[in-house]
């Protein structure tokens, strides 16, 4: 794997850039949180986690086993203590959140880029990326978890390139910090490990002096201690409230709910979605079949397990549907909306075009640059990206997905978008490439298909 070189002054940002960038990142976030969104509550998990955090002033680190994962909560605590846990607080807290987003992309943009226009379309990107910008004002721990699975990304990709322990301590804070604010990202830090040993069998040839990779192994291992010293607190607290070894105990429920005879094939999250009086009456009576067992995680878990090995090909299909629906348009908060401020069908339809058409046309531009420009990007650091991304999005095809669950992910995806962003669509590689290239039109094609099909879902089930 190359070395990469960032010296070069043209790669990077200059000071007046990053303040016209946050500035606004964080202008817009505050605008739509508190004034054009400011009579709206919060709303679902955002609420439920603000609740979590007001519970740990109380009593810290709480008196049962942590339901959802404490990382957003321990943050909102944290702050709350400081400045009171009103409405406003949790806002700016979420707004913050947003533009270190942005701050973390555009970090990311300049070691996977080598232009420099790139790099500020990327940090554009996500500066004005809709789900996000709607999002800014709610507590949903898909903020945090955005901002720990990139920082992980450009983190990992610096300890590869200069060996510092510092670069590896980061990257482990981010880990550890990732893994308690949503426990799918245990997988992502393994994944950029195994990367690094392929990195380390390719560079075995070079004549490397093994200082170097000593250095490098020297900071992923305080990396690693360091999240574990992040993880391991919880997962003591949970066992000793009779737990067991884990960071939540809505897993098993999550995992239940996904592998069961009566889970829809596509929506398989639709239990975890729904209240009991909601459900058919024999779909209520077998869940509470297993909530009411002496033990009902373990119940819970043996059940869904029996269910994959007695039924594979279902499994199969299922597995299939939510790697798809993971990556369908965002719709949330435009439904949340909708819902909070009594608007009608028509404001629907226009707040969801918005926001799963932000998502739409920066995965498209990052497909151009995947497919039709991929010998642009400084392959590391583009390969670190990648790997995270698809690490994190693995434990969904387990359980249950949806298209708000890849929000953590496009943090990643907007360098990529972003070279596509800054190129001339007539005359500049990647587009000329694209215009002509057969897989590129077919891989959009599914990609258009996937979002079609996530609608008739979506709406048939809403």
């Amino acid at each position: 794997m190359e070395e990469i070189d960032l010296s070069s002054a043209d790669a990077a940002p200059s000071a007046g850039f990053w303040c016209a960038l946050l500035g606004s990142a964080l202008a817009l976030r505050l605008l739509i949180a508190y004034v054009v969104l400011g009579d709206m509550p919060l709303v679902s998990d955002a609420e439920s986690y603000s609740l979590e955090a007001v519970a740990l002033l109380d009593h810290f680190p709480g008196t049962q086993a942590y339901f959802w994962p404490p990382g957003m909560p321990y943050l909102l605590a944290s702050v709350y203590a400081l400045l009171g846990s009103e409405l406003w607080v949790s806002r700016l807290v979420a707004c913050t959140l947003g533009t270190a987003q942005v701050a973390l992309s555009t970090a990311l943009a300049r070691e996977a880029l080598g232009d420099p226009r790139g790099v500020r379309a990327a940090g554009w990107l996500a500066a004005l990326y809709p789900p996000a910008v709607l999002m800014s004002g709610q507590t949903y721990s898909q903020h945090l978890a955005g901002v720990s699975l990139t920082a992980l990304a450009v983190c990992a990709i610096r300890l590869w390139r200069t060996s510092r322990p510092a670069a590896g301590g980061a990257a482990g804070t981010a880990w550890g910090i990732g893994c308690i604010t949503r426990p799918s990202m245990l997988s992502a830090g393994p994944a950029l490990l195994m990367l690094g040993a392929l990195g380390w069998l390719r560079e075995r040839r070079t004549g490397e002096p093994p200082s170097a990779w000593g250095r490098r192994l020297g900071a992923a291992m305080l990396g690693l201690g360091l999240a574990a010293a992040i993880a391991v607190p919880i997962v003591r607290h949970n066992e000793r409230h009779g737990a067991g070894a884990t960071l939540s105990t809505n897993n098993e429920a999550n995992f239940f709910y996904g592998n069961n005879p009566y889970t829809p094939h596509y929506k398989t999250s639709h239990f975890g979605q729904r209240e009991p009086s909601q459900l058919d009456p024999a779909v209520r009576d077998y869940l509470a079949r297993f909530r009411s067992a002496p033990d009902p995680r373990a119940a819970m878990k043996a059940e869904a397990l029996r269910y994959i090995r007695e039924h594979p090909g279902i499994t199969a299909w299922r597995t299939a549907n939510r790697i798809r629906a993971f990556w369908g348009f965002d719709y949330l908060m435009a439904r949340h909306v909708q819902l909070n401020l009594e608007l009608g069908t028509g404001w629907l339809l226009a707040l969801t075009a918005v926001e799963a058409g932000g998502y739409a046309l920066v995965l498209s531009l990052a497909l151009v640059t995947l497919l039709c420009g991929w010998g642009e990007l400084r392959r590391p650091a583009a390969l670190a990206a990648l790997v995270a991304a698809f690490a994190y999005q693995a434990p969904y095809a387990l359980a249950f997905s949806g298209g708000t669950y890849h929000f953590p992910v496009m943090g990643l995806l907007f360098p990529f978008a972003g070279l596509a962003a800054a190129r001339d669509l007539r005359n500049e590689q990647p587009w000329v490439r694209a215009r002509s290239s057969r897989s590129f039109w077919v891989t959009l094609s599914t990609f258009v298909a996937i979002q079609f099909e996530y609608a008739y879902y979506t709406f048939a089930w809403m």
